[in-house]
């Protein structure tokens, strides 16, 4: 792990601009976290309704109807089997040419356009579900949290107030999360005189790699199939001396404790356990039991295990996580 401007690494504590996460998650949406990232500190209730509003009207397709327009055309020409992180990657870079200050570098500039990305980028993702379940769109609500339209747009309907909550934490939880391949690219991108978009992009083609876009597919049809029967360690270690390690974990110097993947774990199982579906519960208990088992052996599982352990347990399908 390493610091950054945005959070800091204790022992056993994140923090984020100087709010430990735990109580960030807590006390906190994560449009208050994203204000706090963007802004330097939590926000007072008449500037997060005005951040609220502004971020609405990022997500509303009437307020940039031509851009809206030519995106939906672009997601219903693209090949039904493109993935969609490849999705998102291409809708970053179209995204960009519609930038209204396209020259201005300045971070009030930066700041706007962070906005509009995070805005429009769920609507996106939902326009694209739309046409592969060849369905009309969800068009935004205002009303309803980031976090539950996100989740309609993923699932198409509305979203229990647990996993509503439980992606609040996920989203919150994941906002840095060290110095990964992807962060990296951004980083070195950014370095290297790249705008924001370019950054993203950069990002954005390490987490479309065939190794990262199936992961989520690998981890859950691992807990499925538990290949260890009754004895995870001794499985995990048959793997570390044939040099295959475990998906989604690592070992040695790379291990390190994040106390937010326990707290993401810890809703994972909630949800699991309130799903009513026996197979989403056996496919938690597996990971639970295999979580362990890396950890007996030195290894910890990392954010990608964290997120996609969540997402299975609240019902998403591991090709939209």
């Amino acid at each position: 792990m390493t610091d950054s401007a945005i959070a800091d690494w204790g022992e056993r504590s994140v923090s984020y601009r100087g709010y430990d996460v735990l109580d960030l998650v807590r006390e906190s949406t994560f449009t208050e976290v994203v204000y706090l990232l963007l802004y330097g500190d939590l926000p007072e209730e008449i500037f997060l309704a005005d951040f609220r509003a502004v971020l609405a009207a990022a997500s509303d397709g009437n307020d940039w109807s031509d851009e809206s327009a030519w995106m939906s055309d672009l997601l219903d020409r693209l090949p039904l089997n493109v993935p969609l992180t490849e999705i998102l990657r291409t809708s970053v870079s179209a995204l960009a040419h519609f930038d209204p200050q396209p020259s201005d570098r300045s971070e009030d500039a930066d700041l706007a356009r962070t906005v509009r990305l995070l805005g429009r980028m769920p609507m996106v993702l939902g326009s694209r579900l739309a046409v592969i379940r060849g369905e009309e769109p969800i068009d935004p609500d205002p009303e309803r949290s980031f976090p539950a339209q996100l989740a309609e747009q993923l699932t198409g309907s509305v979203p229990s107030p647990l996993l509503e909550r439980a992606l609040e934490v996920l989203l919150i939880s994941v906002v840095d999360v060290g110095f990964s391949p992807a962060v990296q690219a951004a980083r070195l991108a950014a370095a290297a005189g790249a705008d924001l978009y370019g950054a993203v992009l950069a990002a954005a083609a390490i987490e479309s790699t065939a190794d990262r876009g199936g992961l989520a597919e690998r981890l859950v049809s691992l807990w499925d199939e538990r290949p260890w029967d009754d004895d995870a360690e001794g499985w995990v270690l048959e793997r570390l001396d044939a040099g295959l390690g475990v998906p989604g974990s690592v070992f040695g110097g790379q291990a390190a404790f994040d106390p937010r993947c326990e707290i993401v774990a810890a809703w994972a199982e909630h949800l699991a356990a309130e799903s009513g579906s026996e197979s989403i519960a056996e496919v938690d208990r597996a990971a639970a039991e295999l979580e362990l088992a890396v950890v007996a052996c030195g290894g910890v599982p990392g954010w990608d295990w964290a997120t996609v352990r969540l997402l299975t347990a609240g019902g998403i399908a591991a090709e939209l996580h």
